[in-house]
């Protein structure tokens, strides 16, 4: 698990992640009597996280959490699955607007509605 952090956080190119992707899947077929291979799950996790691609993160984190669930690694995915559907909204004020402008940012997740008042 290691040298694939590593590697992950080294290599840059398209390719090369998706080989490493599948290296790891590879692996967590092979080992999946093995408790560690939660671990792996969170790991796995985390580089679809780092990829923006959320949905393959909490599948991947679901399934390590529910293939040992009293092991490190379902903890993690259990952290991984509670940070990526967290609620979060910040709101940003612009210091010097202009004409046609916008005044306010706002920037949301896991969010159906916010609410706003203005006094």
């Amino acid at each position: 698990l290691s040298l694939w952090r590593i590697l992950w956080q080294q290599l840059s190119s398209e390719t090369a992640k998706k080989k490493i992707l599948s290296s790891v899947e590879a692996e967590i077929g092979r080992q999946k009597g093995n408790p560690w291979v939660s671990m792996a799950h969170a790991t796995l996790a985390e580089f679809y996280q780092s990829e923006s691609d959320l949905r393959k993160a909490i599948a991947w984190a679901r399934k390590g959490a529910e293939a040992f669930p009293a092991s490190p690694g379902a903890a993690k995915c259990r952290d991984l699955i509670s940070a990526i559907e967290q609620p979060a909204l910040t709101l940003e004020g612009m210091n010097i607007d202009g004409a046609g402008k916008r005044t306010l940012a706002v920037n949301y997740k896991n969010l159906r509605k916010a609410y706003f008042k203005s006094y």
